[in-house]
């Protein structure tokens, strides 16, 4: 089984790039560690993935939500850090 999530850093908050930009909280989600489960974000969707093409769809929605502005140098450039995770099991 696979699944995937994505996310982003931007202004020192997190923010799940697979949800609907106006679904996001100003606060942004929670980094969290459990005992068990270790260091992971609370809230943030998981995609399963039954092939290449999912995992393909499911990027470029992410990428359609990610924090772009223009720079000097740049017009297109990416004010956050943005996070691809896929889960293998």
């Amino acid at each position: 089984m696979v699944k995937l999530s994505m996310l982003e850093i931007y202004n020192e908050k997190v923010h799940d790039l697979l949800i609907d930009t106006s679904l996001r909280t100003v606060s942004g989600l929670k980094v969290r560690e459990h005992k068990d489960l270790g260091i992971f974000i609370e809230g943030l969707s998981k995609y399963q993935c039954l092939n290449y093409n999912d995992v393909e769809a499911i990027i470029e929605k992410g990428n359609k939500n990610r924090s772009i502005a223009s720079t000097l140098m740049n017009n297109t450039s990416s004010r956050a850090h943005t996070i691809v995770r896929i889960e293998i099991k």
